[in-house]
């Protein structure tokens, strides 16, 4: 029992604080991170447990965790039901070769980006969220969207700077 306990101690001691702050960032309430983060412990102290009874040994604890991690959040997604698609802790293959840490710390980040920039091109005005699709994604000359959206050039020149500024 107490290999055990000195082995939940150390996860804890090590994972405490970075699982906390992921958590925060997740959800922007410390009593809720706190849930989640000790939820996460857990389940990582269960899983562990188990294969150690079933005579298996973890190879990476890092990518447990952060595997552990992502389970635990998608099931709370889903309990609130405003998150429909998740994946199964089983259904996530791990190479060896590849850092998982690092992977899935550049998607969250990306995910992040993607749904600030969502966040602030919804609070654009009608014209200036046509000028700025017209423009970047469409390819569209000054004059081109001028004459699509019936304005003068310096009004989509001023739209522009405008909407780019703020």
């Amino acid at each position: 029992m107490k290999d055990y306990e000195q082995l939940f101690t150390q996860i804890a001691d090590e994972y405490s604080l970075m699982l906390l702050n992921w958590a925060y960032k997740k959800l922007g309430d410390r009593e809720k991170a706190e849930d989640l983060a000790q939820e996460v412990l857990v389940q990582v102290f269960s899983t562990i447990k188990k294969d150690i009874k079933a005579g298996k040994q973890v190879e990476k604890l890092e990518n447990l965790v952060w595997k552990v991690a992502h389970y635990v959040w998608c099931h709370h997604l889903r309990r609130l039901k405003t998150y429909r698609m998740y994946v199964h802790v089983d259904e996530l293959q791990i190479s060896s070769d590849s850092d998982f840490v690092a992977e899935y710390a550049e998607k969250e980040h990306e995910k992040q980006l993607i749904l600030r920039m969502r966040k602030q091109i919804a609070r654009l005005s009608f014209l200036q969220r046509e000028i700025m699709i017209s423009f970047y994604l469409d390819k569209l000359t000054v004059k081109q969207i001028a004459e699509k959206l019936n304005i003068s050039e310096q009004a989509v020149k001023w739209h522009l700077f405008d909407t780019r500024k703020n």
